[in-house]
């Protein structure tokens, strides 16, 4: 099997790319460093020839809607255009829980991500990650105000409670390993959220 994993130097992609190369699996790696940019196409057709799978772990330079957005519509458009002309059998992208419920933020941009995917011809999968145990240092920076730490509430599935739903965060690792178990298989298109590792 051929596998391109875009945003394979990431923290998530390069692990992801261990993860399968460690079960024998054949992988591209795509990214800047590699000689392909997803944001503007360059080297996509010649990356994604033959493959059988295309792993999307890409992420935005910002956390902001308007960044996010721009650049998870463009990548994922220009992933998708070559997936289909290379006749890629699975897409599987990278998302987070309740991108479909959080309109704001990073959120609503994951969530345009995720309809480019299911409005694709090519069969895809959503692996929805809830935060990561490594987030939470940076997620306590940004919140540090003069009164004290403001940390926003976990929006993992749960419709709006008068009480903070509870989450349960996951690792980089298990992430990696979720992203890895969606196999061609069945032409089955859905999302999926991983279980959290303990």
């Amino acid at each position: 099997m051929r596998v391109v994993v875009a945003g394979a130097t990431g923290l998530i992609g390069s692990r992801t790319v261990a993860r399968l190369r460690d079960h024998g699996v054949e992988v591209v790696p795509v990214s800047r460093g590699e000689g392909v940019d997803v944001s503007t196409g360059r080297g996509l057709d010649q990356a994604l020839r033959a493959a059988d799978v295309v792993v999307d772990v890409t992420d935005a330079p910002s956390r902001d809607e308007g960044v996010g957005t721009e650049f998870f519509t463009t990548a994922t458009g220009n992933l998708r255009k070559a997936a289909t002309a290379a006749g890629v059998e699975h897409y599987v992208a990278l998302s987070v829980v309740a991108a479909d419920r959080v309109g704001s933020g990073y959120f609503r941009a994951k969530a345009a991500q995720e309809d480019l995917a299911r409005n694709a011809t090519v069969p895809y999968s959503l692996v929805r990650a809830t935060p990561f145990f490594e987030s939470v240092a940076a997620t306590a920076t940004a919140g540090t105000q003069p009164d004290g730490v403001h940390v926003p509430r976990c929006c993992c599935g749960r419709s709006r409670r008068t009480t903070p739903p509870r989450c349960s965060p996951m690792s980089r690792w298990a992430c990696r390993s979720s992203a890895c178990w969606k196999q061609p298989g069945p032409k089955i298109s859905g999302s999926r959220t991983p279980p959290p590792s303990c």
